[in-house]
């Protein structure tokens, strides 16, 4: 985690892309390259907020806001198999947190909040793990 926040602008550049953006990658529409990158991201930083360290979750929350996640997690756009990283994510960063869970209200709240899927999607995504 040091080494990406280091050296932040060079490996994470897909994160430095605005949303819209990162959805034209995710659609593929950007090449294979930058997909899997994108996803092995993530998915890297699903894996670093295993630990349930603040400090960790506290930078994963900060490179990926929660409405960026929702928003890639209730896309149908993008295919599902794409969105695991992104649940585990979820799971790891803002559900299963050092803290208790606390962010677990806050996933609840945003999920119901007039998404343009009503929210569903990530929760029948979330039963494909």
């Amino acid at each position: 985690m040091k080494y990406i926040m280091q050296n932040y602008h060079k490996v994470a550049y897909v994160l430095n892309k605005s949303s819209k953006d990162r959805t034209r990658i995710l659609m593929g529409e950007e090449g294979p390259k930058h997909l899997s990158y994108l996803i092995s991201l993530v998915d890297l930083l699903a894996t670093c907020a295993e630990g349930e360290n603040r400090y960790i979750e506290s930078l994963c929350q900060t490179i990926y806001p929660l409405g960026d996640v929702l928003d890639v997690l209730n896309n149908r756009n993008i295919e599902n198999n794409l969105k695991m990283p992104y649940l585990r994510f979820l799971q790891w960063a803002y559900l299963n947190t050092a803290s208790g869970g606390i962010a677990a209200e806050e996933v609840t709240c945003q999920v119901g909040r007039g998404q343009e899927s009503g929210g569903t999607d990530v929760w029948n995504s979330a039963l494909l793990l």
